[in-house]
């Protein structure tokens, strides 16, 4: 998995540079080529249809390239440009037609894999595919709204099944797999969506994500830190890593933190960027969280409380822990969630290639304590924000008396 940040709320388009400084300065290595930061339709509205204007805004995007490429920030995914949500302008397509292909050639430039096109049309896409061709590109789809009376609804590939339609159809007159889909939080967000189902209609298509904390009024934060957490305003975010689990995704993490970084003095948005980091570290966790369970023959669990039961409840079948040990001397030699609780030093008995889980939040104690012992066992965490299922048993250790 690859994650990107969105340069939206980091960066202006004529003044990259420390954008992209401010990226790199955090630990992540990649970004994401937003068309929309120098060529805004929104401004139609304003300026008319100035295909001139609009293109000299374009090429601005090449000055990002070169400070990307010169600073050594990856770009492995573009944002055409879109019509924004809330425009009442009359869609031209043609005119969109045209600003989208030089945004694919600036793209293919950039080094980009793939670019994101917001739903206009089947025929739209269909007219991409030469191009996409022709440059090595993939068109992603992505989640779309609509404006109706100003209020905003469900649009185009909204739908899960009509999404997994797209996809079909759009790639079979393709010839070849060119478009897959890239899932909008943003639009999900706004329309209360099933976040799980859009993830699995795609499945294997789904190529990247825009991750997003929800705010009032479609406001878009850095995940975790949204504007409103009120009943209601909250992202779907069990929805969404139970989702990307269950498809085993691998593809681009794009966080948008537009809302979080724009109302800060450019002066303290460096300060954020080490928070991106390390949202951006627990997300991909979350998602990979059975990925070491997969990878090593055997397992062990460290922890005899309630992580330990859910673990059991949610993997316990599909990966049969060898036993569980835990620090208390009081409980070796129990059962517990049908395993039986060892002292810490029967990990010394365990093949090198068993993965010791840890299932209890105090993690880099007892990681500590693991790395002292000089096991040779790879060592990984266990958690239970974002389970599969949810399990109603829970142990009470006051009636323990512990």
């Amino acid at each position: 998995m690859r994650v990107l940040c969105s340069p939206q709320g980091l960066m202006e388009g004529r003044h990259p540079g420390q954008g992209v400084r401010d990226i790199l300065a955090s630990g992540l290595k990649a970004g994401v080529l937003d068309f929309s930061l120098f060529c805004p339709l929104a401004l139609v509205d304003k300026y008319g249809w100035d295909m001139v204007r609009l293109r000299r805004w374009l090429r601005e995007a090449e000055q990002l390239i070169a400070l990307a490429r010169e600073q050594g920030l990856d770009l492995p995914l573009a944002l055409a440009p879109f019509w924004p949500w809330e425009t009442r302008a009359e869609l031209e397509v043609d005119f969109l037609l045209e600003l989208t292909e030089e945004s694919m050639r600036l793209a293919a430039k950039a080094g980009a894999e793939a670019v994101l096109v917001r739903p206009v049309g089947k025929e739209f896409y269909l007219r991409l595919v030469p191009l996409a061709k022709e440059l090595g590109l993939q068109i992603l789809l992505m989640n779309g709204l609509r404006n109706v009376g100003g209020h905003l609804v469900r649009g185009l590939c909204a739908e899960p099944r009509e999404a997994a339609r797209w996809l079909v159809e759009l790639n079979l007159e393709a010839g070849e797999e060119i478009f897959g889909f890239a899932l909008d939080m943003e639009a999900v967000n706004l329309c209360g969506q099933d976040m799980q189902a859009l993830i699995h209609a795609a499945g294997t298509r789904l190529q990247a994500v825009l991750a997003s904390d929800r705010g009032p009024e479609g406001a878009a934060y850095l995940p975790f830190l949204g504007g409103g957490h009120r009943k209601g305003l909250r992202a779907d975010w069990l929805g969404l890593l139970r989702g990307l689990r269950d498809i085993a995704f691998d593809g681009f993490l794009m966080l948008n933190l537009r809302d979080t970084a724009a109302p800060l003095s450019p002066l303290l948005r460096p300060a954020l960027l080490p928070m991106v980091k390390r949202v951006a570290d627990y997300l991909v966790w979350q998602i990979e969280l059975e990925k070491p369970l997969r990878t090593y023959p055997s397992v062990v669990l460290f922890g005899a409380g309630n992580m330990c039961l859910n673990y059991m409840s949610c993997y316990g079948e599909k990966y049969p822990p060898i036993f569980t040990c835990d620090n208390n001397p009081k409980r070796w030699g129990e059962k517990f969630a049908g395993l039986e609780v060892r002292s810490p030093e029967a990990l010394r008995e365990t093949e090198p290639d068993t993965v010791i889980l840890i299932c209890n939040i105090y993690y880099r104690e007892i990681e500590a304590q693991l790395q002292e012992m000089a096991l040779p066992n790879p060592i990984a965490y266990f958690n239970d924000e974002y389970l599969p299922t949810f399990t109603a048993e829970r142990i009470d250790w006051l009636e323990r008396g512990e």
